[in-house]
């Protein structure tokens, strides 16, 4: 996980594929600002963008949560992505 997001919608649930879209959108520009040095690792051609977002039932009871995510094609991370924090 590298950001917790709330998302910009409000009111009735906007459906899931609705909300993954909005997630990929504001979790590309968050991993834009913060991950820039994720580009230039040798390895980043491995690295996918990903993100849970809440359900149905979930949006319901209030939850607007975008959980932000980068996944590996299997080799575990060993390291921070995120610019300035080490791990």
């Amino acid at each position: 996980m590298f950001a917790r997001i709330d998302s910009v919608r409000s009111g009735e649930w906007p459906g899931r594929e609705s909300l993954t879209a909005e997630a990929f959108d504001q979790c590309l520009v968050f991993a834009k600002r913060e991950l820039a040095a994720v580009t230039m690792r040798a390895d980043a051609d491995e690295l996918r963008l990903s993100a849970f977002v809440p359900d149905e039932s979930a949006w319901d009871d209030g939850d607007r949560s975008i959980v932000c995510l980068i996944e590996t094609n299997g080799a575990p991370l060993t390291e921070s992505l995120i610019l300035g924090v080490t791990s």
